[in-house]
């Protein structure tokens, strides 16, 4: 039987995994990326940039979906925190910092709520 984390460890490692988690949504949602990769992304995805005028006459590119699953996530930091997540935790699993337990569920629902709160609190 595989032994199981402490909750202590548990929060150590949403501490450790949620700025992580956080950089990765924030990548995959919106920044542009290293030569423009995770713009790419989002574009092949299918998430379309729309252009609107403030009242000073500025030109406003904002990013919108065009309906597909994978153009919903992408253009929303709240569907793509789990995802992200999934993906920190995995990393950590394979170089063997975390042992691939049953507490790994607790461990994805807690820094995905973590990483929810540090975009909440960055005000969007």
């Amino acid at each position: 039987m595989a032994e199981s984390l402490p909750v202590i460890k548990l929060i150590i490692l949403t501490i450790a995994l949620s700025p992580i988690s956080y950089m990765l949504t924030m990548f995959a949602t919106k920044t542009d990326g290293p030569f423009g990769v995770f713009f790419k992304m989002r574009l092949y995805a299918g998430v379309y940039l729309e252009s609107s005028f403030d009242g000073i006459g500025d030109e406003i590119l904002e990013e919108k979906s065009n309906g597909d699953f994978f153009a919903d996530v992408l253009s929303c930091h709240r569907c793509t925190t789990p995802y992200a997540t999934a993906v920190a935790i995995a990393f950590f699993v394979v170089f063997g910092l975390v042992p691939f337990t049953i507490n790994i569920v607790p461990l994805w629902a807690m820094t995905s709520g973590a990483t929810l709160y540090l975009f909440e609190a960055d005000h969007d």
